[in-house]
């Protein structure tokens, strides 16, 4: 874990290097060697200043596996951390919410063609309505003229 972390997390959650031992179950000696680098926490220690500092943990086996670097660590306070998991749900409401209304959109497109077919049909029944009532009156006509004589 890394020292300057641990440094800059204690003194951002204003605690003394003793307050952190004794939540953490260890000496001050012990935490002290811990902020100075000269030793590494085992991993329930880790885990314990992790939740204690709020330090998010990232860990991968081949960390794990070495010796060297028992841990890759993160400062995430929990308030980010919070906001990160709030925006990430809020994203994906947002893309259902998208998706809805692309399909409100979609199904409303698919009414506007319905509808402007049925327009046009109506359209052409009109012409044709008004094509008879003109041979009607051609029609017609003649007779009114024959009729009135």
């Amino acid at each position: 874990m890394s020292p300057e972390i641990l440094l800059k997390q204690r003194t951002r959650k204003g605690m003394s290097q003793e307050e952190v031992a004794k939540a953490i179950g260890v000496s001050q000696k012990s935490y002290s060697n811990y902020e100075n680098g000269t030793r590494n926490p085992k991993i329930d220690k880790i885990v314990k200043l992790a939740k204690l500092l709020e330090i998010e943990l990232n860990f991968s086996t081949s960390t794990l596996n070495d010796q060297k670097n028992k841990s890759e660590i993160s400062i995430i306070p929990e308030s980010l951390e919070e906001q990160l998991k709030s925006i990430k749900i809020e994203n994906k409401f947002l893309k259902n919410e998208n998706e809805e209304l692309k399909k409100i959109v979609d199904a409303k497109d698919d009414k506007i063609a319905e509808l402007n077919k049925k327009i046009g049909g109506l359209e052409m029944m009109v012409e044709f309505k008004n094509n008879a009532l003109d041979t009607l009156n051609n029609a017609v006509l003649p007779l009114k003229k024959v009729g009135q004589k």
